[in-house]
């Protein structure tokens, strides 16, 4: 990383976390609601500042130095012996 996480903005760290949950652009724009080119914004600066090649490589850049959690792993489900509920 060529920056630090205390160089990412609470917008970006917001930002990276609707990366991480798989949202899309428009669908970042709808939950900060801000314009799709702010999102993009954004995102270019969290490419740089993490020096990342794309959106999923910022994601995995900042979960392995801690700037955001990795997410909780599920409990196994329990078998319903092969039925359909």
């Amino acid at each position: 990383m060529r920056d630090t996480a205390r160089d990412l903005t609470l917008r970006e760290l917001a930002v990276l976390e609707c990366i991480k949950a798989g949202k899309s652009t428009a669908d970042t724009a709808h939950v900060l609601s801000v314009r799709e080119c702010t999102v993009k914004f954004h995102v270019r600066n969290i490419l740089r500042k993490l020096g990342a090649a794309n959106r999923t490589h910022a994601v995995a850049l900042a979960m392995a130095a801690g700037i955001i959690p990795e997410q909780r792993k599920r409990a196994p489900q329990q078998s319903s012996g092969g039925r359909l509920p």
